[in-house]
């Protein structure tokens, strides 16, 4: 009977350990996700003072571009490269967020991006041309990858939508 009892004991401590044990992984896991998220919106500030540093060092291409004003072939070429960076940029800080499964802050990059594309209509022109290009060149070379469309992209399409019926 001591050993049946001992034996009882022993299986109780047991799953008292393993499910001790289990919490102790997912606030592990839980703590692992907030870190990841940290380094994420890091990650981003310093990619927002990159490209901010980009736009003053280069203001009278990033003003004129974004107003639509006239920019000779060089400054073209440096106002496309600021552009397509700020695009890249919102485009993989969705992403991020998208996989630590932080769909709001994903969301709210693209909806951010779109707001700064509608307020600057030189690099709205600008990056509607490249995912036009794009679309165009995945068209030819990965059709099927056409199916499988880009919400970020179609998003964006339809903030931008939104914000000019606003403004009308």
């Amino acid at each position: 009977m001591n050993f049946k009892k001992f034996n009882e004991i022993a299986e109780l401590v047991g799953i008292i350990a393993i499910v001790g044990s289990l919490a102790f992984v997912g606030m592990q896991l839980r703590q692992s996700q907030l870190i990841a998220l940290a380094e994420v919106e890091g990650a981003y500030a310093i990619a927002s003072i990159e490209m901010a540093s980009l736009m003053n060092d280069n203001s009278d291409v990033w003003h004129r571009g974004t107003t639509n004003g006239e920019l000779d072939a060089s400054e073209a070429l440096v106002f496309e490269g600021i552009v397509t960076a700020l695009s890249d940029r919102a485009w993989a800080m969705q992403n991020q967020y998208k996989l630590l499964g932080d769909d709001e802050n994903a969301e709210a990059v693209v909806h951010a991006f779109a707001a700064f594309l509608h307020a600057r209509p030189g690099a709205r022109r600008i990056w509607t041309e490249r995912e036009a290009e794009l679309k165009r060149s995945r068209g030819i070379l990965l059709p099927e990858a056409l199916e499988a469309t880009s919400t970020f992209v179609e998003t964006i399409y339809e903030d931008l939508a939104t914000l000019d019926r606003y403004e009308d």
